[in-house]
């Protein structure tokens, strides 16, 4: 709306072939779809790029995406010929983002059992876990025996998976928490070895981006081992402060600066929030308000084009 505001003042210079399009309906039309085609990308690109480890959320990532290309893309104002090469791209990156480990993770997370799997998906994830098993005990054929059966009983629910409290910690508990809790051992490690992989290198990058604080010119003298163990220990301490300031309601405040007097202030997520909540309802009482205007200008502009028909008469 504030793009239109300007393509109808006067006090802005504007091309006519760019207010025309300002104007155009089929223009903010177009755009909204490609918004709505681009939203679950930025979301899942965000989500997976962070510091949780949720490995098993690909799958439904790209579950979701192609759901919504699916429903949208034909209806967007893109031509054919991009809409059908855009579903190639999709089916390509895909099947070269999502691989035998994400299948797994994805049956051995509580929330999931694999539902985003297609049978044969299923198949390869659980190959992975089999041969993990047989890597990790490699001339003990009875522990693989036994980790494939428990993996059963715990993919339809049975035997010990099927108790009630079980089921019950299912909905309240992380996938890690969960295995290191409720599950033979040997399938535990498997599945917290599987379900503790980060999503994407993002969170690797940034950990590298941190051992260059660690290992400096100053400090050049650090053996990796224990440079790696101070990495590890200031990586991950990050994560815990964020986890308890967020808990204990302590989080912190966002930084800003104004513009006209460069001066700092700062405000809560949830101060943010409110004032966010704050310039919707400005924005609405404004949309109100030029809606009745663009009323007005319509009412107007038809007048002119009675005037200049009796003109011409």
């Amino acid at each position: 709306m504030a793009l239109k505001t300007l393509a109808i003042s006067d006090n802005v210079l504007l091309k006519y072939e760019v207010k025309i399009d300002i104007l155009n309906e089929t223009f903010w039309c177009g755009l909204l779809s490609l918004h709505e085609l681009l939203a679950p990308v930025v979301k899942w690109i965000t989500i997976l790029e962070g510091d949780r480890c949720i490995i098993s959320s690909v799958p439904r990532a790209w579950k979701e995406i192609k759901t919504t290309y699916e429903e949208l893309l034909d209806d967007s104002p893109l031509p054919l010929n991009e809409c059908a090469h855009l579903k190639l791209l999709m089916k390509e990156r895909s099947n070269l983002s999502m691989q035998p480990i994400h299948f797994a993770a994805n049956i051995l997370d509580l929330k999931f059992n694999g539902k985003h799997l297609t049978r044969e998906q299923k198949v390869l994830g659980t190959e992975l876990i089999h041969d993990r098993a047989v890597y990790q005990y490699p001339e003990d054929t009875h522990s693989v025996e036994q980790i494939l059966t428990d993996l059963a009983y715990y993919k339809q629910s049975e035997g010990s998976f099927a108790k009630p409290f079980v089921q019950k910690t299912i909905k309240t508990l992380p996938a890690i928490m969960w295995w290191r809790s409720n599950c033979e051992p040997k399938l535990c490690s498997i599945a917290i070895d599987i379900l503790s992989m980060p999503a994407t290198s993002a969170a690797t990058a940034r950990s590298f981006s941190r051992y260059g604080n660690v290992h400096t010119k100053k400090r050049n003298r650090l053996l990796s081992d224990r440079a790696g163990k101070l990495t590890f220990v200031s990586f991950n301490l990050k994560i815990e402060t964020f986890k308890e300031n967020r808990q204990s309601g302590k989080q912190k405040r966002i930084m800003f600066v104004t513009p006209w007097n460069g001066k700092e202030f700062g405000l809560r997520a949830e101060e943010l929030e409110a004032k966010h909540l704050e310039l919707e309802v400005e924005y609405s009482d404004f949309e109100t308000e030029y809606s009745e205007f663009e009323a007005e200008y319509s009412k107007l502009d038809v007048k002119c084009l009675e005037i200049e028909a009796n003109r011409s008469g």
